[in-house]
């Protein structure tokens, strides 16, 4: 059957397609050499030839490898060098690499020759890395100085200020090369954040996917030592905008403002960190929806605890009320400390010339949290002010002091009153302080902290207390 076969391509085909035919074998034979070629290094001893592929990572890549368990070779389907359970270091700092998997693709020319190794690209695959918070720019500026293809796989960034740590980073793709070349990809708070670099390194675009969260960083000048620059941005509806300078030390904030519906403010302090993490800010509320007060869910708010933890924040809050407005509250200044999950606040506001004053303490890590507060209201014309709360009282000129102490229970909706001074000519008694418990909690703490600051219920427990 071969025979007659071959008869007939000699006689009916041309000699062209007779050389055609015959290139089978040396297709064949090019094959046999093509994988004979890739799957011989499967045999090599690379723990001899180590020193060239880790030299190759440093010159090219900046990883200094201090530790693998294993280098082992797979030829299919493209060749690569898998090193495995990698300790590495970046070459420029002292920010060390963990990763579970270091693949390297190599120049096939090379693969025989380690004297001249060379690759294609690398790739990190499960890696995580514990970083100092000064040393973030290091490993910003690593990423966007490689020139050579490189690609990191589900990294877990951990984000430390000394011994405590400020934020962590899960999920994290970045690649230099392809279709999402320079984007940064990952989870932050359980939610998905994408980060584009962009081809400026001066520009920073974050959009914290599903949030409405969209920031733009820009820097006006770089340098080793100090960085200056703008952030815009939006959250949700809000518009925000703020120039910046950022040195090792501090983060000092100009000029921010915060524009929204139902709130608006400016701001400027500065973010200390070193030798610890804090927030100083002076604050002026331009705008405030009283609404916006009343929608405020503690509960989820209070769901922060791990990062109460982790901040120090010191503000001074000022709000100059509009003339026309209808809040009775004519200035607000509000003093807040936050340390170690401890919330400690200073109010002071003027109602009709009535001044209040009002510390507080509250520990925000415990799992019911107990606000201890010692206020005070200093009138000189206890008419004047009732009037305010759409009270009639006859007497004119009459001043008025009042004391509290005690704590409540922000979300048991639960208040215990310590002492009550009226004047100079009261005091409250044990069976008093239980009967101004209960009224409080029927009516102001009927259903939520926030609003026990509702204008007709504070109308009717100051009728029911009369």
């Amino acid at each position: 059957m071969l025979n007659k076969i071959y008869k007939l391509i000699n006689n009916k085909f041309p000699k062209f397609l007779k050389f055609v035919f015959f290139l089978r074998y040396l297709l064949l034979i090019s094959f046999i050499s093509l994988v004979t070629f890739k799957v011989t290094p499967t045999f090599f001893d690379y723990d001899k030839r180590h020193v060239a592929i880790k030299s190759h990572l440093e010159k090219n890549y900046n990883l200094k490898i201090v530790k693998t368990e294993s280098i082992k070779f797979y030829p299919f389907p493209l060749a690569k060098l898998e090193l495995n359970d990698v300790v590495a270091k970046l070459n420029t700092s002292n920010i060390n690499v963990v990763t579970k998997k270091l693949i390297i693709y190599p120049k096939l020319t090379t693969i025989y020759d380690y004297k001249n190794f060379d690759s294609n690209k690398i790739k990190l695959d499960k890696n995580s890395i514990s970083i100092d918070l000064f040393n973030l720019k290091d490993l910003y500026e690593y990423i966007f100085n490689i020139k050579k293809k490189i690609q990191i796989r589900n990294l877990s960034l951990l984000t430390k200020n000394s011994d405590n740590t400020l934020l962590k980073l899960n999920n994290i793709n970045y690649s230099n090369y392809g279709y999402n070349q320079n984007k940064i990809e990952g989870k932050v708070f359980d939610k998905k954040f994408k980060i584009d670099l962009k081809k400026n390194p001066k520009k920073i675009d974050f959009k914290l996917l599903e949030t409405g969260i969209l920031i733009s960083l820009n820097f006006s000048d770089i340098n080793q030592i100090k960085k200056i620059g703008n952030i815009k941005g939006k959250i949700l509806k809000a518009k925000i905008k703020s120039d910046f300078n950022y040195d090792q030390e501090l983060i000092k904030i100009e000029n921010f403002y915060f524009r929204e519906k139902n709130l608006s403010f400016n701001s400027e302090g500065e973010v200390l960190l070193n030798p610890f993490f804090e927030i100083n800010l002076d604050t002026q509320i331009v705008n405030l929806n009283n609404k916006l007060i009343k929608n405020v869910n503690l509960e989820s708010v209070l769901n922060f605890k791990d990062i109460f933890k982790k901040i120090n924040i010191n503000t001074n809050i000022d709000f100059n009320i509009k003339k026309f407005s209808r809040s009775i509250v004519d200035n607000l200044n509000m003093k807040i400390n936050l340390a170690y999950g401890r919330l400690n606040i200073e109010k002071s506001f003027l109602i009709s010339d009535s001044e209040f004053n009002c510390k507080s303490k509250t520990n925000l890590l415990e799992e019911y949290p107990i606000t201890s507060f010692n206020c005070n209201l200093s009138s000189q014309d206890k008419k004047k002010l009732l009037k305010k709360f759409d009270i009639k009282y006859k007497v004119k000129n009459e001043s008025f002091n009042l004391n509290v102490k005690g704590n409540l229970n922000i979300l048991n909706n639960k208040i215990n009153f310590e002492s009550i001074k009226i004047n100079q000519d009261y005091i409250a008694t044990k069976e008093d302080l239980n009967f101004f418990k209960n009224l409080f909690e029927n009516i102001l703490f009927d259903k939520n902290f926030v609003n026990i600051f509702d204008l007709l219920k504070i109308k009717s427990f100051i009728n029911e207390v009369s």
